[in-house]
């Protein structure tokens, strides 16, 4: 039953959003198993101009010098440490860094306790 539910949610889902922007055409193509691989599809779609705003060339620093995480936390560590404290920057509640996790777990929270509520799915 929950199978049958979460698949009429991603059929509403994808319904909606072809009527209203094309959406099947225009992210399904973008299939790949390896994550490093899918990436570099999505910044070539969007370096040429494929999606609806113009192109744009991006750069992405994953971790140390230059990434986000480096200006939000001044670390130029590549491997985390989990036990590793960080003091606080006056620029910190700005960063890019900490604004890209606060829309993550706000993302997450309202996909999880709303819309998939909304269809009767539960994924506590």
């Amino acid at each position: 039953m929950v199978k049958q539910a979460a698949r009429a949610v991603l059929i509403t889902i994808t319904a909606t959003l072809n009527l209203h922007c094309g959406f099947a055409e225009t992210f399904c193509p973008i299939k790949y198993d390896k994550e490093n691989v899918r990436h570099q599809a999505w910044l070539e779609r969007i370096v040429t101009g494929y999606f609806n705003f113009p192109p744009v060339n991006l750069t992405y620093i994953e971790k140390g010098v230059g990434s986000w995480k480096h200006a939000a936390l001044d670390t130029i560590k590549v491997t985390d440490d989990k036990n590793e404290k960080f003091e606080f920057r006056s620029g910190f509640l700005t960063s890019n860094w900490k604004l890209f996790h606060d829309a993550l777990q706000l993302h997450r929270f309202y996909m999880i306790h709303e819309l998939l509520l909304r269809y009767g799915i539960c994924a506590a």
